[in-house]
């Protein structure tokens, strides 16, 4: 019997380490709502893209941004569901900086914004990524990441399309 209960005892310690390995750490509630506030950002930014972009191309990557965050929002609900957690509300979203600004005045300011925040989120992105225990987290943001890297070349493309300011 005691080779037994050795055994009983051997399988539960290490699937409960199985288990602890896998739950949900407190990076996950943070870089979720984090993501959640940056969505935020780029689906009003991408509204103002579609309304006052100054052509076809900006207007359509508005609408990428728009489409996209909004798939990524209803992804960070799931996700936060599953894993039995609540995120708080995300802030209003400071858009000042595109107010007033039409054509290729919102253009250069916008594609300046989206190259240097799909950056950023990039970068909190991977750093969470590289950094958690959590493999839930881990493969949720392995599979946020190729949309933000989209996002950043084709602001990059469509800012190097504009040419030279005042042409």
């Amino acid at each position: 019997m005691s080779v037994l209960r050795y055994f009983v005892l051997i399988f539960f310690a290490t699937t409960s380490l199985t288990a602890i390995a896998q739950t949900e750490t407190p990076e996950a509630p943070k870089i979720l709502h984090d993501l959640q506030v940056i969505d935020q950002k780029e689906i009003a930014v991408g509204q103002m893209a579609e309304e006052n972009g100054s052509n076809a191309d900006i207007k359509k990557y508005g609408k990428t941004l728009i489409n996209d965050h909004k798939d990524l929002e209803v992804k960070i609900g799931k996700y936060a569901k599953q894993h039995k957690f609540e995120l708080p509300p995300a802030k209003a979203t400071d858009v000042s900086a595109f107010r007033g600004l039409t054509g290729q005045a919102f253009d250069r300011i916008f594609l300046s914004e989206m190259m240097k925040g799909h950056k950023e989120a990039i970068d909190m992105v991977d750093t969470t990524r590289s950094a958690t225990s959590d493999l839930d987290l881990k493969k949720f943001l392995e599979k946020v990441g190729p949309s933000l890297h989209k996002h950043e070349k084709m602001a990059e493309s469509l800012d190097k399309n504009l040419g030279p300011a005042g042409t």
